[in-house]
């Protein structure tokens, strides 16, 4: 009687199979939709990852570039002699390099800006990878746990049922036994009368 008391106070969700499946079926499907928020960001994470790579190439390259540039316009600047002329045709070089030079760093700034900017969103993603990959873990193991559970409780309800109807026949043979007795006792109440 008491293991009965005790069967009774489970909640319902861990009792009722028609209640456990659907908690099941919502799981199954809140881990599917995990996994393909997963995929979704494992593709976001390797196109990240390329236009990084090809954002980088273009950066050295235009570097390359704009230092043979500045080197090819050095080695074509004539040899400054005294004249006026050649001093303001020198200055002006010197300018145009100089000014080639501000936009390079503020390229090579942007660059560089943009380069942190999408290394800390693969940060992120990472992170957020990981932490997916931690939930589903968990997410399996409450799966798990929860249908370790569902098995034993319907071993207990098996038991119970068992134990219920062995109390039942019992009950039956009882009370065949009282009623066999008191048609006795009736009848041995006439036999005296």
């Amino acid at each position: 009687l008491d293991e009965a008391r005790q069967a009774e106070s489970p909640p319902p969700w861990l009792s009722d199979r028609g209640m456990m499946a659907p908690l099941i079926v919502e799981y199954d499907r809140h881990m599917d939709e995990m996994t393909e928020q997963l995929q979704k960001y494992q593709e976001m994470m390797t196109d990240v990852r390329l236009k990084l790579e090809k954002v980088v190439e273009e950066n050295e390259r235009l570097h390359t570039e704009l230092r043979e540039s500045i080197e090819k316009q050095l080695h074509t600047l004539p040899v400054v002699s005294v004249a006026e002329d050649s001093a303001v045709e020198g200055s002006a070089i010197i300018k145009n390099l100089q000014e080639q030079v501000q936009l390079s760093e503020q390229e090579r700034t942007q660059a560089m800006e943009l380069w942190q900017t999408t290394a800390q969103e693969l940060d992120r993603l990472q992170q957020f990878y990981q932490r997916t990959i931690s939930d589903g873990r968990l997410h399996n193991a409450q799966r798990q746990q929860l249908k370790d559970q569902l098995v034993q409780f319907q071993q207990h309800s098996y038991k119970l049922q068992a134990a219920n109807q062995k109390l039942e026949s019992t009950n039956q043979q009882l009370l065949k036994m009282v009623t066999e007795q008191s048609a006795e006792m009736e009848e041995l109440h006439c036999q005296l009368r």
